[in-house]
């Protein structure tokens, strides 16, 4: 996928700020779930 490309057609459509508030939020979730995983007390300090 061309993401140049496709950054153009979400922002000519008016979701392009969609696409990357949802790419940032998976990307929070991804990173939260690893140190959950990587954590011995199992706590998430990073909760929305």
């Amino acid at each position: 996928m061309n993401i140049r490309l496709r950054k153009r057609e979400l922002k000519e459509k008016g979701r392009y700020a969609l696409y990357l508030d949802i790419y940032a939020y998976q990307k929070q979730w991804q990173e939260n779930l690893k140190f959950y995983l990587e954590s011995d007390k199992g706590i998430l300090p990073f909760v929305r």
